[in-house]
């Protein structure tokens, strides 16, 4: 027993090793170094991330109703872009569960789960779902700012050259 507990420990981690390896290179090669950005470009990231909550009550204050209604645009096109990628993120997760070879059970657990379940396994983690708000933070997936970044980029979110905007 203890020994197929740890063949199973090693199946998970090597399952691990590829999920980060497929997601964490997958955008832009990843570097250890920090990621710096000057002041406007991380305002603009936040106000992605964040929205109104990006700004203090001051600047809030100060600004127009059509300036909030454009960052509250921007923020909520982010929003779907970050949403839909973690539920693709966290469907191919689900397919690589599913497809772990477990024949010392006779049947992959995780497929069996979900079979016996009214959704089962040809539907579930197939589709993106506007409606459904995955909630799983960007560090339980490893998703990186920088890979963040490039998301927004590559969705048109931010703009091509966000590395060489400065405050005008």
């Amino acid at each position: 027993m203890a020994n197929h507990q740890k063949h199973m420990q090693r199946r998970l981690q090597s399952l691990s090793d590829l999920r980060s390896k497929q997601y964490q290179g997958s955008l832009k090669p990843r570097y250890q170094e920090r990621i710096w950005i000057n002041d406007y470009q991380h305002k603009l990231y936040r106000t992605a991330l964040l929205g109104l909550k990006a700004f203090t009550k001051a600047e809030l204050f100060k600004m127009t109703a059509n300036a909030k209604e454009k960052i509250i645009l921007f923020y909520e096109r982010a929003q779907i872009v970050l949403n839909r990628w973690k539920q693709h993120i966290m469907n191919d997760m689900f397919e690589q569960l599913c497809s772990i070879d477990c024949s010392e059970f006779g049947f992959n657990p995780f497929k069996k789960v979900f079979d016996d379940t009214v959704i089962g396994v040809k539907k579930f983690g197939k589709a993106i779902d506007d409606t459904f708000e995955c909630t799983l933070t960007f560090a339980q997936l490893k998703i990186t700012r920088e890979q963040i970044i490039q998301k927004l980029i590559m969705e048109k979110v931010l703009p091509e050259d966000f590395y060489k905007l400065e405050k005008a």
